[in-house]
């Protein structure tokens, strides 16, 4: 491999890029990559995709309830990121973490009661 000092000097970089090098590159097979068919874009019977839907619910309500946690436990850590932080956007990122939460809050509202479970009782894999 030529250096970036002898592809400076003409004569080097003439040899290197020569039609006789070229002409050998353009020799050289190239194998074609194999692919393989993509499915259509529209939509194949009457299961819609959540994502989860074949999660067993106590382990979705245990991930939300982590969440949940996590995001509650972030709460006096936000305060000190956003202390430096205009006013107003402070008031913004305070709301933007509360609507989350009740968010949160709802979905693992919604599978306790879809569980059978409206109490809000801990549930443990």
């Amino acid at each position: 491999m030529a250096s970036v000092k002898e592809l400076s000097e003409p004569r080097e970089a003439s040899r290197i890029f020569s039609d006789a090098n070229i002409a050998r590159l353009a020799r050289i097979p190239i194998s074609p990559v194999p692919t393989l068919p993509l499915p259509s874009a529209r939509a194949h019977g009457n299961l819609v995709d959540s994502g989860d839907s074949m999660l067993p619910n106590s382990y979705r309500i245990s991930r939300v309830q982590k969440t949940l946690e996590w995001f509650e436990q972030d709460i006096p850590f936000l305060n000190m990121r956003v202390k430096d932080l205009s006013a107003e956007r402070q008031r913004s990122a305070k709301q933007f973490a509360a609507a989350v939460i009740r968010q949160t809050r709802a979905e693992l509202q919604r599978l306790l009661e879809e569980e059978g479970n409206p109490l809000g009782k801990k549930t443990t894999l």
